[in-house]
């Protein structure tokens, strides 16, 4: 199974892309919010997560936390799983990002080599904090 997640924009995106049976098994779209980071630990359960070979990311351009916390959760399980991670900057629809992530995992080998980063697309807009 291969992991797919795009973080970039409001509407946050999971889905296990079935190699074999070349389907998605499952796939979800949800709002992230301010809740993000829980929202994904919670939809990657164990269960999901225990067949994976690889990952693949949207890497941005988009929301700042967003990327920073879906990247980030993809790194970390790619490295404990160890395995191939790739992303992707500037993809227009989840099926590009889909076809172009297998070609890049493709050559990517079998094992965790290294993290990847987002790509913001701009640099990130830090108000000042209220005092």
């Amino acid at each position: 199974m291969i992991l797919v997640l795009d973080t970039h924009a409001e509407d946050v995106f999971i889905g296990f892309w079935d190699r074999n049976k070349s389907r998605w098994e499952p796939q979800e779209t949800f709002l992230g919010g301010r809740e993000l980071n829980s929202l994904i630990i919670g939809k990657l359960s164990p269960i999901k997560t225990a067949d994976l070979n690889g990952i693949i990311v949207a890497a941005g351009p988009g929301s700042f936390t967003g990327l920073r916390i879906g990247i980030s959760v993809a790194n970390a399980i790619a490295y404990v799983k160890d395995i191939p991670i790739v992303a992707l900057a500037g993809t227009e629809t989840r099926d590009e990002l889909l076809q172009k992530g297998l070609r890049m995992l493709e050559s990517a080998g079998s094992q965790f080599d290294v993290a990847v980063i987002p790509f913001y697309g701009a640099d990130p807009h830090i108000t000042k904090p209220k005092s």
